[in-house]
């Protein structure tokens, strides 16, 4: 009876101790060597497994998180999502600055680390930084936002 107890109390402190999944469903991450798109999530153990899609379609199946990958983003992502530059300090080193007429945030991309500044004033401080895609994604969906992203 003690070692029932005992182990049904260990399982239930398994589940109280597990982290929020790292990706939602709609996210664009690398896995296997695809870009895909998350379908779904499942619990698993103290992890996560999401369902996964290709981009053209074909399924990847219940992949674990440890196999999933963030995407990087990229300028000409960017642009094909409708931001615009409207500011240049710089090309190797330098900055660029992105607007997208239906987002109330500017983005500030470092040419040499590849990463990003969120600003909401304009382009005078960031906010957070991110580097990812699905970072980005997460943003948009804060502020009830399209987040469904073309690649």
């Amino acid at each position: 009876m003690d070692i029932f107890i005992f182990r049904k109390v260990k399982r239930m402190a398994q589940k109280e101790f597990r982290k929020p999944p790292r990706y939602m469903v709609g996210d664009i991450v690398y896995s296997h060597g695809f870009i895909c798109i998350v379908c779904s999530i499942y619990p698993f153990n103290i992890d996560y497994s999401y369902d996964l899609k290709v981009i053209d379609g074909q399924s990847l199946g219940k992949i674990c998180q440890n196999d999933i990958m963030h995407v990087h983003i990229w300028e000409e992502f960017l642009k094909k999502n409708g931001w615009t530059c409207y500011r240049s300090e710089g090309e190797c080193f330098g900055h660029r600055w992105y607007k997208h007429q239906e987002y109330p945030f500017t983005l500030r991309y470092n040419n040499f680390l590849g990463i990003i500044g969120v600003s909401f004033n304009d382009g005078k401080d960031d906010t957070v930084m991110i580097k990812c895609v699905d970072e980005l994604q997460h943003i948009l969906f804060g502020l009830q936002l399209d987040s469904n992203l073309k690649i």
